[in-house]
């Protein structure tokens, strides 16, 4: 159960990913904005080469990829600052410094929740096709959950082991569960043959590059909220005795 002290950090956490998601924002339309065009003029000439353009859904299909770059990274931004909040909070027991501490956090945190997944599902441009894009995404959000929830578990059921080697047999069972995982969901189902695999290689590294400086801007800004609240608390305490 959450204390009144623990929701607040949360509650700095969830700023803290707000600020971030501006961040992603940026990132969205100077660097995946050139990806997001090439490959609608790709789409395009898929569509007409098949004489199956509807343009209506090809309009659709535009705005909403414009409509996500915006709103997604407002949603995404709060939701991870929530998780490193929450992170946060369990690691306190190890007193670690909190620039390590930081540190730590956003390592695991990238692994288990991107790196993990995109490993079985490499990130995909969005297609015309929103059946196969609404499969790829419940797929990705399928293998993340997973992933979390099983590092979960082995953090609760390794939280009162002692033994020397725990950090170590922890990551192996963590990792037999999500190795089982990978070979039981299945393969990602898009067609993306029409697509140069030059295009493919450039938008898997800039996408893995933008969420890797949005991470790494998440754990910084959540550093600062952090380091600010933990001073204003103390500050408080402080005056309080004095009262």
């Amino acid at each position: 159960m959450l204390s009144s002290r623990d929701l607040r950090v949360v509650l700095v956490s969830v700023l803290a990913g707000c600020v971030s998601g501006a961040v992603l924002l940026a990132l969205n339309f100077a660097v995946m904005q050139h990806f997001t065009d090439q490959f609608a003029n790709i789409e395009l000439d898929s569509q007409q080469s098949a004489a199956a353009l509807d343009e209506d859904q090809f309009d659709s299909y535009l705005q909403s990829i414009l409509a996500w770059q915006i709103i997604g990274p407002f949603l995404v931004g709060p939701a991870c600052g929530a998780i490193f909040g929450l992170v946060h909070i369990y690691m306190q027991r190890y007193r670690l410094e909190l620039k390590k501490e930081v540190a730590v956090i956003a390592a695991l945190t990238w692994f288990v929740l991107y790196a993990i997944p995109a490993i079985k599902y490499p990130p995909d441009p969005p297609t015309v096709d929103q059946n196969f894009l609404s499969f790829y995404q419940m797929l990705f959000a399928a293998y993340m959950a997973l992933s979390a929830f099983a590092a979960i578990g082995v953090a609760v059921l390794f939280r009162r082991v002692r033994t020397e080697g725990r950090i170590f047999a922890a990551a192996a069972v963590y990792l037999v569960i999500i190795s089982v995982a990978h070979f039981v969901l299945p393969d990602d189902p898009t067609d993306l043959s029409y697509v140069p695999s030059a295009f493919m290689g450039g938008f898997r590294t800039a996408t893995t590059a933008v969420v890797i400086v949005f991470w790494v801007a998440l754990a910084a800004i959540s550093g600062m909220f952090w380091k600010r609240y933990l001073a204003t608390e103390k500050e408080f305490r402080a005056s309080s005795r004095n009262i």
